[in-house]
């Protein structure tokens, strides 16, 4: 099948496109983002249980 102008240039523009990477390049390297989300994900955790011990000694001393 013929390809038109349009299509062309469509294909070509796809080829300059930036690609959607979210595994490292490097094995080696550490993804910032899944970090900075475990990062969160642990900080939150933290707070929870230091919250619930709060709320536990609270309620021994009364």
């Amino acid at each position: 099948m013929k390809e038109t102008v349009a299509q062309e240039s469509k294909d070509a523009a796809r080829i300059s496109e930036p690609e959607l990477v979210l595994a490292p390049q490097n094995a080696n390297t550490l993804n910032p983002y899944l970090m900075e989300f475990v990062r969160l994900l642990a900080r939150r955790a933290a707070l929870e249980w230091y919250q619930k011990i709060a709320e536990e000694s609270r309620a021994k001393r009364s």
